[in-house]
């Protein structure tokens, strides 16, 4: 009755206010009801306006206004440009304005008529923080914990909107401005860019500088508590006036103002009321792309705490600074002219967002940052604040690294140089000398036709951002500067900061050291020193000697003094290699490649459902079998139950009678995977083949089907295109369609009794799955974005009971999660997630490999979760399995890999994840509590001869986090060593710590061995997935050429002798680099690898076509399209095989499915016919990988003799 009376009075108020009866141009908009320009001339032009309400964590309700595309279809998205802030009240920004009726506030109106940015596909979210406009709650001392509160709860809200996309950019200036940046540092997943237009940095340092309060203190709480109480239009939605009363003198909560005034009053600078509101104290390690200006004339914000924010900010950075009070880009005086004298802001601004929010590549290469000198010109400067001039300084005895608080400008930039040809400046920029440097190639071994950091033979791919956020052509962003890093101590430096050494050590470039003289790089003593610059005078004595980037010019004698600011503090350590990686002094033995790559001894062990025998691989005939015990016996009493002499067994299964068990194979490597039955009553006879499929028709999963038994389930496809479930009888070998499935691109999900439960469907690249009622009926429950699952939602595991669905979901943050939907109800639950780490999908790939999940022998119910992590981490989900995994967990001090139990949940085989006692097998009996060691899979390696794997963290060039694992020679110093780049396939899959034959062969050489968990690679963050897309051969590329130089900047590598390796995609990558960087790389394996994309995409069998759309398609391109075809072909090493003059291996399987020959083929003829050397192994027997033990040895003995010869025999 209330509301009811409130409306009734409301349209009393408006008649009166507008005449005689309410006009088309008042109409006031809602959540559910949009209005345009002509029914309300406050709505720009093309928008339409709604209004929305959403609460915060702590219960407060914000108001929304929302302008979108006025012509936008009903079901599409936009991206969404985000301002949360003071000014959005309908009645006016500072003040009452004298409007006629009620609107969205004008105050970006900019945005949408200069800036366009409606007819650019955007949409505009303005937020009212607490106690302002449409929202509840009570205002307080700006950018604390209510504003993020609010901006996180903004956040939130817009990227779960049904017309957002899920991309948000943030915009503001001055306070709305200061919530951007609160939003920068709140490392939000949805939040992709951020523009801050004159902000405040710091907010106790703007209010109280030296401690001396400033009349703001007073004037600012004073102000906003006007805005906070302003009356609203009387014609206004009832719940935006009754929101709008929360504060007011008369309404319920008058003791706002009170408390707003005193939260401005806190005199300790130290206080939590301050530390929070330090927003570039709180910037450090964020990343998200930064787009900031700021006025040195400034009299309102001011530029105190700007370089700090900056220097703490790790992603890339633009900037406008220059000689302008408080004002926003875009304004004008009255006769027209901009307040800034400059052009092209809002061409700029969307540039950047169409770059972070859309993945569109900018077609205009703008700097860094845009400098307004006092005369009024411009320069280009690539970061800030720049040194005018700088210079190498030998610190005797030690070497120099930048503690956090310094700049990176350690070597003198030189004036001058030629512009890069593809590199345009826009209009009126001058390309100022410190905008760029050049770089002198570096002494080589061999000739080389370009230095480590010139523009790599590049791609005519579209420009993209380098390292500090200017848009760059192709690979250009190879020769800029790093973004800032972290050491083990903390301690942040720039990539690109150099190590002082002393003995001859000449500053390296780009972390590219050279010896200066004849000898060797000696060891530093393992202790530090530090000094603070800031005792000093402000100068730093010149020595004679120096010179920039291995240059030694001639200094003028004036020349005798650096200025250096005070601020910076300079950090000497002693140590041989800024990691303080482990030296082991060890001499191990050279291991005989047969003990890396014969088939082990002993693997793949697994119990009987009754407990009373074990089944295990072990060689016989010279491949893997399958073998069988009993729990007591030991391999002397095991029978060989399969006999295959063609190619080893990977994968088998147990079935409910005791007399048959089942393995798969396939021919030669072809894939077409046949299930086989084995009986073990007569382990002589030949095995039967239970799924005589034609070529090209494989099975792809085996299941007991609950209720029948002697029965199971088998998906695969007699159908070419659709994989159907058919129920096999074990004994009899009747096989029966069980379930069509509906098309390609659909899968229906079955329970237990193999009665349909779930679907799951692929539309227009978005997967959405449905709950099946018994009536056949499907009712949606669920979609996911299908670029965030490339390969598919992984898992899909229906719960025992057919009720629920376990997926892997990103939810609304960066990491993977288990979550549960609810069939009755949607309900989504998570049911297991830890922070900071993905849900482990690796096992979905290759059954092989340690499973995602641990289910309950019999019931299928879920034991535990495998999470990604620099070790990985299991995270248990039921509580009677809590005491078997911690009795497990004393067993060995690796990640637990496989498990096997018996039903009754009594005997347990586990084997674990170790970096050097691979897969070392114990069979644990829970009644008892006995443990014992059932086998080593390699009796004969010793761990004190093999290398430690440890994982790594640094930056890519644009800030993205990358991980890494390094291998490093035992017995070695790890100091200038040859390295190897070893990349995996997929390119959605990752590296795990454990044993890697492939790093421990090259490890025991004398090579460090770098794996690289390049952007696209799945387990660390739907982030760093996703910044994938569109970067083959670009940042996927350059992520693997900052990595070596992350390491070679470490000390661990030898510049000179870097080699990369990789299968599958990682082939790829050897490739790409060996065209696309001919001079990077001293030598090349490319295994299985792609040379033509577009071949490759067109060779994909036709039944896994519908699932390009999120990977290949979504990542690289659809070569159907005319312009995708071209830009496939561009990143296609094919193209560029005339730029190839790397040593290079190449290794291909004749019955490969995946990676046709000719792929291999086409790159090899195109070498040979231009006379260039390349050694090709190709395998009649394999297909995707060499399986067999004696192609296996083959291969390593060639990778050895290549990396030897080209990388150089490693230091003894």
């Amino acid at each position: 009755m209330k509301r009811l009376l409130i409306a009734g009075v409301l349209s009393l108020v408006l008649l009166a206010g507008c005449g005689a009866a309410p006009t088309p141009t008042a109409a006031v908009a809602t959540d559910t009801r949009s209005v345009t320009h002509a029914e309300n001339d406050r709505v720009p032009e093309g928008a339409r306006w709604t209004q929305h309400y959403f609460p915060t964590s702590d219960g407060v309700e914000l108001h929304a206004d929302v302008l979108l595309p006025e012509d936008l279809p009903p079901d599409a998205k936009v991206p969404l440009v985000l301002s949360a802030g003071t000014y959005f009240g309908h009645s006016g920004q500072l003040s009452v304005e004298g409007f006629a009726h009620t609107g969205p506030s004008a105050r970006f109106d900019d945005l949408i008529t200069e800036g366009r940015l409606l007819e650019r596909g955007y949409g505009l979210v303005m937020v009212d923080l607490r106690g302002f406009g449409g929202s509840t709650g009570c205002t307080e001392a700006i950018g604390g914990k209510a504003d993020q509160t609010d901006v996180r709860a903004a956040l939130d809200w817009a990227a779960a909107q049904p017309f957002s996309t899920g991309s948000v950019g943030m915009y503001g200036k001055s306070m709305d401005g200061i919530t951007a940046l609160v939003g920068n540092n709140l490392d939000h997943p949805a939040l992709k860019a951020v523009i801050a237009q004159e902000p405040i940095w710091d907010i106790q340092r703007n209010m109280r500088s030296g401690g001396v309060p400033r009349s703001t203190t007073v004037s600012v709480p004073s102000i906003y508590n006007q805005l906070a109480t302003q009356p609203q239009m009387p014609d206004d939605d009832p719940r935006y006036l009754a929101n709008a009363a929360w504060d007011s003198p008369a309404g319920p909560h008058p003791e706002c103002t009170i408390l707003n005034t005193a939260s401005y009053m806190d005199p300790n600078p130290e206080s939590e009321t301050w530390r929070i509101r330090n927003l570039a104290e709180h910037a450090k390690g964020t990343d998200t792309p930064l787009f900031v200006t700021q006025g040195f004339l400034e009299w309102n914000t001011d530029a105190e705490g700007m370089q700090e924010f900056l220097a703490n900010h790790q992603g890339p950075q633009r900037a406008w600074l220059g000689q302008w009070d408080h004002k926003r880009r875009g304004e004008r005086t009255a006769d027209g002219r901009l307040e800034l004298g400059r052009e092209g802001w809002f061409d700029e601004v969307f540039s950047f967002y169409d770059q972070y929010l859309k993945g569109v590549a900018p077609t205009t290469a703008y700097p860094n940052v845009l400098v307004e000198d006092s005369t009024g010109a411009w320069r280009a400067e690539k970061s800030w604040p720049r040194a005018d001039r700088t210079g190498s300084v030998p610190l005797k005895g030690g070497s120099y690294t930048d503690d956090g608080a310094t700049s990176s400008y350690v070597q003198r930039s030189e004036p001058g140089g030629p512009a890069h040809p593809a590199h345009q400046l826009p209009s009126g920029v001058t390309d100022h000398p410190g905008h760029r440097e050049r770089h002198g190639p570096p002494a080589r071994r061999r000739p080389r036709r370009q230095g480590r950091h010139d523009q790599p033979a590049g791609l005519p791919a579209p420009a993209r951002r380098d390292d500090a956020g200017a848009a760059v052509d192709g690979l250009d962003a190879a020769r800029r500067a790093r973004p800032r890093r972290r050491d083990r101590d903390g301690a942040a430096r720039r990539a690109d900061d150099q190590r002082l050494a002393a003995d001859g050590v000449e500053p390296a470039g780009h972390g590219a050291g050279r010896t200066a003289g004849p000898g060797a790089r000696r060891p530093l003593p393992r202790h530090r020193a530090t000094r603070d610059a800031r005792a000093l005078d402000g100068t730093l004595p010149a020595h004679p000697d120096v010179h920039p980037r291995g240059r030694r010019p001639d200094l003028p004698t004036s020349l005798r003094s650096l200025t250096v600011p005070r601020r910076h503090r300079f950090c000497w350590r002693h140590r041989p290699t800024r990691g303080a990686h482990p030296v082991t002094t060890t001499e191990p033995r050279l291991i005989p490649l047969e003990e890396f790559f014969s088939d082990p001894e002993f693997s793949g062990a697994s119990l009987s459902p009754d407990g009373t025998r074990i089944a295990y691989l072990a060689p016989e005939g010279g491949r893997r079998n399958v073998w069988v015990r009993g729990i007591d016996e030991e391999h002397a009493d095991a029978v060989c139950v399969t006999h295959d002499t063609r190619r080893g067994v990977g994968k088998y299964h147990w079935t409910d009678d005791p007399r048959w068990l089942l393995y798969e194979q396939d021919t030669d490597g072809n894939e077409d995977w046949h299930l086989y039955r084995v009986d073990l009553d007569a382990p002589d006879e030949p095995a039967v083949d239970l799924t005589p499929l034609p070529p090209g028709s494989r099975v792809v999963g085996v299941d007991p089907l609950e209720g029948v038994p002697g029965s199971i389930l088998v998906l695969m496809n007699r159908r070419p295109l659709y994989f159907d479930y058919f129920r096999i009888d074990v004994a009899s070998g009747e096989t029966t369609l069980h379930l069509e499935q509906p098309g390609p691109g659909e899968t229906v999900l079955l329970d237990p009794a193999g009665l349909p439960v779930f679907a799951s469907r692929l539309v227009d690249g978005e997967w959405q799955f449905f709950a099946i009622d018994p009536d056949g009926r499907q009712r949606p429950i669920h979609t996911a974005d299908g670029a965030e699952h490339p390969v598919g939602v992984l898992p899909q595991h229906v719960t025992p009971d057919g009720r629920g669905l376990l997926l892997g979901s990103y939810g609304d943050g960066d990491d993977l999660q288990l979550i549960r939907l609810d069939h009755a109800t949607g309900e989504r639950t998570v049911v297991a997630a830890v922070a900071g780490h993905d849900l482990d999908t690796l096992g979905a790939l290759d059954p092989r490999l340690p499973p995602i999940l641990f289910t309950r022998r019999g019931s299928g119910e879920v034991l535990a979760a495998r999470f990604v992590g620099d070790r990985g981490h299991i995270e248990v989900l039921d509580p009677e399995f809590a005491p078997v995994y911690a009795q497990l967990a004393t067993l060995s001090d690796g990640v637990l890999g496989t498990l096997s139990s018996d039903e009754a949940g009594r005997r347990w085989i586990a084997t674990f994840l170790h970096d050097r006692e691979p897969a070392v097998t114990w069979l644990y009996d829970h009644e008892t509590g006995e443990s014992r060691e059932l086998f080593r899979p390699y009796p004969h390696l010793d761990a004190a001869d093999l290398a430690p794997m440890r994982a790594v963290h640094f930056p890519a060039r644009d800030g993205l986090p990358l991980h890494g694992f390094l291998s490093l020679p035992v017995g070695r110093r790890p100091e200038a060593l040859p390295l190897v780049v070893l990349v995996h396939g997929g390119p959605w899959a990752h590296d795990t710590w454990g044993y890697d034959a492939q790093a421990q062969f090259l490890a025991n050489r004398g090579y460090a061995v770098l794996h690289v968990e390049f952007r696209g690679s799945t387990g660390y963050g739907r982030r760093h997935l996703t910044a994938a897309i569109g970067e083959l051969a670009r940042a996927m590329h350059t992520d693997l050429i900052d990595a070596a130089d992350w390491a070679v900047a470490e000390g661990i590598a030898d510049p000179e002798r870097i080699g990369i390796y990789g299968g599958s995609y990682g082939g790829y990558s050897a490739l790409v680099a060996v065209t696309v960087t001919p001079d990077y790389f001293a030598a090349s394996v490319d295994y299985v690898g792609i040379s033509d994309l577009v071949e490759f995409l067109r060779s994909v069998p036709e039944f896994a076509r519908f699932g390009l759309v999120n990977n290949w398609y979504r990542y690289g391109g659809d070569p159907d399209d005319p312009e995708q075809h071209a830009d496939l072909l561009a990143r296609s090493p094919i193209t560029m095989v005339d730029r190839i003059r790397t040593p290079l291996l190449v290794a291909q399987g004749a019955n490969d499915a995946r990676v046709k020959q000719s792929e291999s083929d086409n790159i090899v003829a195109s070498l040979r016919e231009r006379g260039v050397p390349v050694e090709y192994l190709l395998a009649e027997d394999e297909g995707h990988g060499f399986e067999n033990p004696e192609n296996q040895l083959r291969l390593y003995r060639a990778i050895e003799r290549h990396f030897a010869e080209h990388l150089g025999e490693p230091d003894a």
